[in-house]
């Protein structure tokens, strides 16, 4: 039987993504499908990691360094006009059974090429009112798709309130595909000192307010804070600050997960600035559960009903150092059961079977 074509569209690259990497991990583990991904950025090692015969990367452009003004115009050329002339050619083009629109982003660029056509839309991001630059476009791409899926339960509810969506969007949670959960995989100077690392990994800046778990860890002995992501001042600040941090800099997924496997305790914490944040969907649950990895999260609902409620970790006042103090010595109390249930909430999402029911919807 000849396999179904899913066109998945992505503005970007590949490796900035890993619940689209998920998505197509799992896609490709099923044998029923054939996949031509375009992601609009060129990224040679992610083509060549995710060599496959029922894969083809399709790209448009590599983006130059941003330094003067003329890089700066040839890139917005790129991206605003090269993207949208190719990409319409290749939905026009290409032979294909579903079509699969990956990102926000990238269903705003191609809000008018969509017009008239069938597809699913992923949403990573849950735009709101404090962003009406974006969320006045994407409500045709929104209200049109075939099926719509958000990556939280109470972000389907809330995008089918504001874009008023006919239906609720499914739900696919960011949870790798493939997860190593073997623990202790990367040996450096990173972990060869004995202490008990907690990691946080993903965006720096103050907003995120990791500063709480500096001062929390500086009053503890045997622990320290390995921040994993890409360097900003705020990082600088923080390393100049606290001699219990440590820096290794970006590692692309999903090679990064490696040096999570060393992780005693994951740091998730988000200000809950507006409704994306207060419901966030961190992929960096699923990647810390994966391994049995307790956490400390913040208390705010997208992590109070996930970690909180599968007890998984404590939700405290990051805030507050003496209350991350009382997380630390919990969990450490009582690690083994949290750790269990770490991996038990990793356990009992099945994204094949998730992905199964959105097809099943969009032939429907």
């Amino acid at each position: 039987m000849e396999k179904k074509t899913i066109l998945l569209v992505y503005k970007g690259h590949f490796s900035y993504l890993p619940p689209f990497q998920s998505l197509v991990e799992a896609l490709l583990s099923t044998n029923e499908y054939s996949l031509k991904v375009i992601c609009s950025e060129e990224e040679p090692d992610m083509d060549q990691l995710y060599k496959n015969d029922n894969l083809e990367f399709i790209h448009y452009y590599t983006l130059e360094p941003r330094v003067g003004l003329a890089s700066r115009v040839r890139n917005r050329i790129k991206t605003d006009f090269l993207f949208k002339k190719r990409v319409k050619y290749d939905l026009d083009t290409l032979k294909y059974d579903i079509l699969w629109i990956i990102h926000e982003r990238t269903a705003i660029s191609m809000r008018d090429i969509l017009v008239g056509r069938k597809y699913i839309l992923t949403s990573y991001e849950l735009r709101d009112y404090s962003e009406p630059k974006l969320m006045k476009p994407l409500t045709r791409p929104m209200r049109d798709a075939k099926v719509n899926i958000q990556c939280e339960y109470n972000r389907a509810w809330i995008a089918r309130m504001l874009y008023g969506l006919k239906e609720t969007p499914l739900v696919i949670p960011n949870k790798p595909f493939y997860h190593p959960t073997t623990r202790n995989e990367y040996n450096d100077k990173i972990t060869s000192d004995g202490k008990k690392i907690i990691m946080y990994q993903g965006v720096f800046t103050k907003e995120r307010n990791v500063e709480g778990m500096c001062k929390a860890i500086s009053l503890l002995n045997g622990f320290k804070l390995v921040l994993l992501g890409k360097e900003t001042e705020y990082v600088k600040e923080l390393k100049s600050k606290y001699s219990i941090v440590e820096f290794p800099g970006f590692i692309k997924s999903p090679a990064h997960l490696k040096l999570t496997s060393n992780a005693y305790i994951g740091l998730v914490t988000y200000n809950p600035l507006d409704l994306d944040c207060a419901y966030c969907a961190p992929n960096k649950i699923w990647e810390f559960s994966g391994f049995g990895i307790p956490m400390i999260c913040n208390e705010i609902p997208g992590l109070e009903y996930t970690v909180g409620a599968n007890k998984c970790g404590v939700c405290a006042d990051t805030n507050d150092p003496e209350s991350i103090v009382n997380a630390i010595k919990v969990i450490d109390a009582n690690y083994q059961e949290y750790s269990a249930n770490a991996r038990k909430m990793y356990d009992s999402i099945d994204l094949v079977g998730l992905i199964h029911r959105v097809i099943d919807k969009y032939n429907s």
